[in-house]
């Protein structure tokens, strides 16, 4: 037993050499996830530019929020980052609330059957910094042209797949397990507009999400928010204080994640690592 787990460890060693040797050939750039202990972890500290990081993960855990959070420095590096959204989950006004520049953001909501065409086109475009899919499904021949389209125009590329997906073939230069730290509430991406920004979104069949304020304005509640009036606070004994008679209370939300890097090219696999990513 000692002897296999010995030609394991040295056989995974050799495989990390290799892959190494063949990202200082390749990789020219490394753009920081913008958390200290995930860099540590990621060869070069941090994001190899043009590849694509996939995220596996259940339909509640918010993992579309990570992404975006792991990438907003890359997201600075040039001129445009690309959302695919054929299922139209996608809320602008969160991301925004969230801190990225959506100034730069270009939306497209393309028929499922075209969303994989369309982010290998984004890929392919040397001004577009990253572009962001979740896809339920993906054979391997497509996958592995979206990773040579992210190659070729060197900006980042980030999949959300099923946790299912895990025994699928993967073209990712990093792919991690996304969970919701234990103890943490859960809800989806589209949930997150409510608590990035207090508001939710409605649909229509025939158009994008229009904004609503939640919870009902009623005419009295209306003129006292526009007055600065009806604010509330608890204080340390958890007693209601209006806003006019005690200083405004601070709370800064975050969410917490627990990762674990199935595969990292050129790295250490198999770490585990928790993450709090600012809403």
């Amino acid at each position: 037993m000692n002897s296999r787990s010995e030609t394991l460890r040295q056989l995974s060693s050799q495989i990390r050499g290799l892959e190494q040797s063949a990202l200082k050939d390749r990789v020219k750039t490394y753009i920081p996830s913008g958390f200290n202990n995930l860099d540590q972890v990621l060869p070069g500290g941090g994001w190899p530019a043009g590849s694509l990081i996939e995220l596996l993960a259940s339909e509640a855990s918010g993992a579309l929020l990570l992404g975006l959070k792991l990438t907003q420095k890359a997201l600075e590096t040039k001129v445009a980052w690309a959302v695919i959204d054929p299922d139209a989950s996608f809320y602008p006004p969160a991301a925004q609330s969230a801190g990225l520049d959506t100034s730069k953001l270009i939306l497209v909501r393309p028929l499922p059957g075209q969303a994989a065409w369309t982010l290998n086109q984004f890929l392919r475009c040397p001004d577009v910094s990253v572009s962001f899919l979740s896809s339920r499904s993906m054979d391997n021949m497509t996958y592995r042209r979206l990773q040579l389209a992210a190659e070729r125009g060197q900006g980042l590329g980030v999949i959300v797949r099923p946790r299912e997906a895990i025994r699928k073939p993967c073209w990712a230069a990093v792919r991690m397990l996304v969970e919701p730290h234990v103890g943490e509430a859960q809800f989806n991406d589209s949930e997150c507009a409510s608590r990035v920004d207090g508001r939710s979104a409605t649909r229509t069949s025939s158009g994008p999400p229009r904004e609503t304020d939640w919870p009902p304005r009623t005419p009295r509640r209306q003129e006292r928010q526009e007055c600065g009036e009806g604010q509330e606070s608890e204080d340390s004994n958890g007693a209601v204080m209006n806003a006019s008679a005690a200083s405004p209370v601070t709370r800064h939300s975050s969410r917490r994640f627990k990762l674990t890097l199935l595969h990292v090219r050129g790295g250490m696999s198999g770490q585990s690592l928790i993450l709090d990513v600012p809403e």
